[in-house]
């Protein structure tokens, strides 16, 4: 799986953990809902800015996401 592929998917994933909708997470980090369907589709990858955005929001922690780690990303304490 691309690293494209698990960010995508992990944004989903959280999402849904979070009890979040797709136009609330993007109006907190200050995108179109339109942009954010196209970034957890894995059709498009944010920019830095906005990536850093989504990690926090959505207490997402990088490493997680490296090739080769299979595991789901763990949930931030706090």
């Amino acid at each position: 799986m691309s690293l494209q592929s698990k960010f995508a998917s992990e944004l989903y994933r959280k999402r849904k953990q979070l009890g979040h909708t797709q136009e609330k997470v993007a109006s907190s980090v200050g995108i179109s809902t339109r942009w954010y369907q196209y970034i957890e589709k894995g059709e498009r990858l944010p920019g830095p800015e906005v990536m850093l955005k989504l990690f926090a929001f959505l207490e997402i922690e990088g490493k997680n996401l490296k090739e080769g780690n299979e595991t789901n990303a763990s949930v931030s304490a706090g």
